[in-house]
């Protein structure tokens, strides 16, 4: 993909807004990479059923974004778009909101299969969205994020 030039934090949160539209929470264990039989899975639906609606609060995105590597593509399909919006209003550059989720990524391009299968859903204008909004972050708040972007190319999508 190639460099989109600067865009404004309304102009990306505007593009997050229509490429990553509110989805609905997976049921039980399809938010989770794992089954039952697994403990963290089993802590991250417990903690989760206080949530039920498309739009998470921040604690609830929080949380999932400390679980990342424990999510199905149906649980980052329900957090991505939740934490794109905060990740792009956010103007502490010290909040590591989206730290995870590029170090995520770093490990898809990479080729690790669950992080790979993590974004296996995005469309291409979901994945140059993204490829946008990461540019965005670096330029706000210096994060690195070549090797992530690596990850949104159509070749390792």
């Amino acid at each position: 993909m190639k460099y989109q030039g600067y865009k404004s934090r309304e102009e990306v949160y505007e593009m997050v807004k229509d490429s990553f539209p509110f989805q609905s929470k997976p049921e039980g264990y399809r938010l989770t990479n794992q089954g039952a039989e697994d403990c963290v899975c089993r802590y991250i639906i417990e903690h989760m059923e206080r949530y039920s609606e498309a739009e998470i609060p921040m604690d609830g995105i929080r949380y999932l974004h400390s679980e990342l590597p424990n999510l199905s593509a149906r649980g980052m399909n329900w957090l991505l778009p939740n934490l794109l919006k905060k990740a792009v209003v956010c103007i502490n550059r010290f909040d590591t909101i989206m730290d995870t989720i590029i170090y995520d990524l770093e490990l898809a391009a990479e080729g690790e299969k669950q992080a790979r299968s993590r974004y296996s859903w995005l469309s291409a204008v979901q994945r140059q969205c993204l490829e946008s909004t990461l540019e965005y972050l670096s330029e706000e708040h210096g994060h690195a994020i070549s090797k992530a972007i690596s990850a949104l190319s159509p070749t390792n999508a």
